[in-house]
This record gives structure tokens, C-alpha cells and sequence, in this order.
């Protein structure tokens, strides 16, 4: 037996691993009587964060790279304190990629789980 409702609570705990927060004093009418369930709620709100600190960490490396003066390397490696700055600016990118690609597993759950509420209205 199909149980849709289970299927995307797995989808959004396990694959998105996103905690779901229902009140405790919310009964059953109450969510039904939402436009939204709390699962789809859940999502929106963590792409909307992913994307959000991407822009940030973008906007901080273009801060970093515009104000980088000196008349040496562009991004160093090696035996100096420009390495230091080297590394920072490469960590402020590797971290926006990877809330990039939250965001995208987070939209991918969110369209897999309207899918499956599409077919279990019909």
C-alpha cells in the first residue's frame, strides 16, 4: 500500500534532512485548513535560505577580490601571508556552491513531492 504522506515526510527528513516542525497544540483540521502542508513550508523556507547565503558569500567574494591590492599574484600559493587570502576566498566559494547545491536538492524534493500530491489527488 501507498502511503504518499509517508513517502514525502521520508523525502524531505532523509534526502533533504530537514527537521519538520509541527505544533503540538495544531490538530489535524488545522493543517488541512493551511494552504500549504508543513513539509512544502519546510522546503521553501530552506531554499529560500540556501539561496539567500549564496548571494551573501558571492557578494562577500567580490568585496574580498575588489579591495585585494598589491603588485604581486592574483591568488598566490606559497610561503606568505597572501596565502592566507587565497584560502579564505576559495572557502567563502566552496561554501556558496555547496548551499548552491542544497538549494537545488531542496527543489528537487519540493517538485518529486508536489508530484506525488498530484497523483494522489487524482
Amino acid at each position: 500500500m501507498w502511503r504518499t504522506n509517508a513517502v514525502i515526510s521520508m523525502l524531505v527528513e532523509d534526502v533533504a534532512e530537514l527537521r519538520v516542525s509541527v505544533s503540538p497544540d495544531g490538530s489535524s483540521n488545522d493543517r488541512e485548513a493551511t494552504s500549504e502542508r508543513p513539509e512544502m513550508e519546510a522546503l521553501t523556507k530552506a531554499t529560500r535560505r540556501a539561496i539567500l547565503v549564496s548571494l551573501i558569500d558571492w557578494i562577500a567574494l567580490v568585496i574580498l577580490l575588489a579591495f585585494h591590492s598589491g603588485p604581486g599574484p592574483f591568488l598566490p600559493l606559497g610561503p606568505s601571508t597572501e596565502t592566507v587570502f587565497t584560502l579564505g576566498a576559495l572557502a567563502v566559494a566552496m561554501h556558496s556552491g555547496f548551499r548552491l547545491g542544497q538549494a537545488r536538492t531542496y527543489k528537487a524534493v519540493s517538485r518529486v513531492s508536489e508530484e506525488l500530491l498530484e497523483r494522489q489527488a487524482d
